[in-house]
This record gives structure tokens, sequence and C-alpha cells, in this order.
């Protein structure tokens, strides 16, 4: 059966990019861990912001010193069927961020992000502003894990500060 074309159905855009998330490990060695994670394709980053609590659980697992062959720690095997369990089997995300196949008006961009010890994210979101009305969806999301051993300075006054580098540019 042929895949119907989403320009078909009038004044909606049915087209969905599908993102399969891992089911849940039998035996969670370290080796499965990493493999799990590596097996989610999300372009654009559309679920790096649940995987990071993964990867979180991965990074304690090479800390702790188990070896690739052997199973977590109780605790961290217990962290990662909580966090396996809460997964979605799949996360659908609409390929188009408009609503109605109509003339656009204006397109606003909105970035967010946070960052903690353990981590940063980032997702950037698009409104649509057409004439029928607005829509809105994500464009792109990041997120990273904070590399350990590293402390940030904090002035008197509570405010970050990075002393001067030489450079502007990154």
């Amino acid at each position: 059966m042929e895949r119907p074309n989403s320009w078909e159905y009038p004044g909606t855009l049915a087209d969905k990019l599908d993102i399969i998330l891992p089911p849940k490990l039998e035996v969670i060695t370290k080796l499965k861990v990493l493999s799990t994670l590596d097996s989610v394709y999300y372009p654009l980053g559309l679920a790096s912001l649940i995987t990071v609590l993964g990867k979180m659980i991965y990074r304690d697992a090479c800390d702790s010193g188990t070896k690739w062959d052997e199973e977590l720690p109780v605790c961290l095997a217990t962290c990662w069927n909580a966090w396996s369990e809460k997964l979605p089997g799949t996360i659908a995300v609409p390929r188009s961020i408009t609503h109605h196949r109509e003339l656009i008006q204006a397109i606003d961009l909105h970035g967010f992000g946070d960052a903690s010890f353990n981590g940063t994210s980032a997702a950037i979101y698009a409104v649509v502003h057409q004439e029928s009305g607005v829509s809105q969806g994500l464009v792109a999301a990041k997120s990273r894990l904070a590399k350990t051993g590293v402390s940030l300075n904090v002035s008197s006054r509570g405010q970050l500060f990075r002393p001067y580098s030489g450079s502007l540019y990154f």
C-alpha cells in the first residue's frame, strides 16, 4: 500500500517523523546500555532531551569501573530500569510546523536553554503566523552532559565569572 501524500488532505499536514525508542533490557551491562543509547536515531536532536538521562546513567556505569560484559551494580540497574520504563515506544513529530498550506506572514524563533552541574539542554521552537492562525513546533534540540571534574568560578556577587581567554570567537 502506497503512503498517501500529506498535501492531499486539505488544511492539515499528516506527515510525521517517528523516533523509535529502545525496549527494556533483560540483562543490563555497560555494553548493552551504550548499544541501546546509540540505537536511537533522532535527527535534529529531537529526542536528545529524553536520552540525556540514559547517558548520565551510562557515565555513572563507566565511573563505577564495571567491565563491559558484567552486569551493572544494582543501584545503576534500578536507575536504568526506572528510566527505560518511562520511555514511550515512539515519539511522533510532525515534519511540517505549519498547519495550513498557505502564505506565511511571519516566523518567530524562540530559544530555550537550561544548565545544571549534570548537563545542558537547549531547544528551538518556531512560531508561524498565517492567515488561518498561528502554529508552533519544535525545530531542533540539543543536550549534553557536563564534563566531570570541572567547576565554575563564582564571584562574590553570585554571578558567573569567566576570565578573558584572548578571543571572542569560539
